[in-house]
């Protein structure tokens, strides 16, 4: 219900919604209302209730003015299990009335339609959300499952056929699966997304993300900001953005986007990610630090921040809180530091260079058993000034379609390389020039 009345009122442009995973974790908290708004920065707060009886959903609403703990509204709502997400729109025109948000004539035609869906496709849709949000293998995997088993009970189901998409996409991202194996289903749960409802913003978010893996970076960036206009709260499509920004080395546009993010979700781990990732490419490495501490707070165990923080200190020249932020990210991610390529590079950038070569080592004797990322060693080798097999190597990840290749307009690290031909090679080819 949370998921979807957030859905309805970030259509409207109007209005700053707080995204659903930095809403859920004051469900059931002892914070005042007060507390919770000043921490996400809002006005006001949505409070309410649900109750199942039988086909009958009972849901009760409540709007406060966190300021002065003033109830400005509240109502009783109910419709049966399969109209619950026009009961949703009912709702949220009746809260957009209530603080006089402006509608556009197509935002208010949006609330208007009256919609159906399967109660079991609605949950596994929630549930297919809920794994999306974590981001990692194991989650990814089960949000596809979950998101199959929406699209199978309701094949008109557009938001998840586009949740299916962006968990394919995520899936191949993260390394957890091949380019080859998950671009046509990411592709084709995409189309079907804008197939079904081409006015949804999540659908052209999901072509967005797809259009970026495919390094088409006009149609991705076309789709990014369609999804935005259609839905100015959709997070994802901002933290999207920003990425694409970033690749294209844009620094400026990259950081104004990560931070729209960051206020749309303020306590996800994504959004502070990208924001730090979009200071780090920009190269405001107290920013980074500055941001990843802040996230650290909320996520303490939360690898990814672990290792951006790693680097932003590695170059600052910082090099012992470097080492210990990376290796604290490969010992929650449980691999061993006598593997990481990063590890390998912050050993160069401090001229033990037979360290790294000993970690080089060992990762081209493992390339020989089972496949890796060719741009994991083409960063060991750039960070030895090998100048012929940095090149080398990245040639091996442009054939993989290794994500290493959208970092190449603005990593630092191969800034040694920047005025080879081969490598201006590899950025047209990657459509970067």
């Amino acid at each position: 219900m949370t998921d979807v009345l957030i859905a309805d009122l970030a259509q409207l442009s109007s209005l700053r919604v707080i995204s659903r995973g930095s809403v859920m974790p004051f469900k059931g908290t002892k914070k005042t209302l007060s507390e919770i708004a000043r921490q996400l920065n809002v006005d006001a707060v949505v409070e309410g209730s649900v109750l199942r009886m039988g086909n009958q959903v009972r849901i009760t609403a409540e709007l406060i003015d966190t300021s002065t703990d003033r109830h400005l509204w509240a109502r009783t709502f109910e419709r049966k299990v399969e109209d619950v997400l026009s009961l949703q729109s009912e709702v949220a025109r009746a809260i957009a009335g209530e603080v006089r948000a402006r509608m556009t004539p197509h935002e208010s035609a949006r609330l208007l339609r009256n919609r159906s869906v399967n109660p079991a496709a609605l949950e596994a849709y929630l549930k297919g959300r809920f794994y999306w949000n974590k981001f990692t293998e194991e989650p990814l995997v089960k949000s596809v499952e979950y998101y199959e088993q929406a699209t199978g009970l309701d094949p008109g189901y557009a938001v998840a056929f586009a949740g299916l998409s962006e968990s394919w996409t995520g899936l191949g991202w993260i390394g957890a699966r091949s380019w080859e194996e998950v671009h046509p289903k990411a592709k084709e749960a995409a189309n079907k997304a804008l197939e079904i409802d081409p006015d949804l913003g999540e659908a052209h978010a999901a072509m967005a993300a797809v259009s970026l893996r495919e390094w088409n970076w006009k149609t991705a960036e076309q789709q990014d900001r369609k999804a935005i206009a259609l839905n100015p709260n959709h997070s994802t499509a901002h933290l999207s953005y920003s990425n694409i920004l970033r690749y294209l080395g844009r620094p400026e546009e990259s950081i104004a986007e990560g931070r729209r993010a960051v206020e749309l979700d303020p306590l996800a781990v994504l959004t502070n990610e990208v924001l730090g990732t979009a200071y780090l490419s920009a190269r405001r490495y107290d920013l980074v630090i500055q941001q990843c501490k802040q996230a650290l707070e909320m996520h303490p165990d939360e690898s990814s921040l672990h290792h951006l923080l790693g680097w932003a200190y590695a170059y600052k020249k910082m090099y012992e809180p470097a080492i210990d932020s990376i290796e604290k990210s490969l010992t929650l991610d449980g691999v061993p530091p006598a593997l990481s390529p990063d590890i390998a590079y912050i050993h160069t950038m401090r001229g033990q260079k037979d360290e790294a070569r000993a970690i080089l080592d060992r990762l081209l004797a493992l390339s020989q058993k089972a496949p890796i990322n060719a741009g994991l060693i083409a960063l060991i080798y750039a960070g030895l000034g090998e100048r012929e097999e940095t090149l080398t190597w990245l040639e091996k990840a442009y054939e993989q379609h290794s994500p290493m290749m959208t970092w190449l307009k603005v990593d630092a690290r191969f800034d040694n390389v920047r005025d080879e031909p081969r490598f201006q090679e590899l950025m047209r080819r990657v459509g970067l020039i």
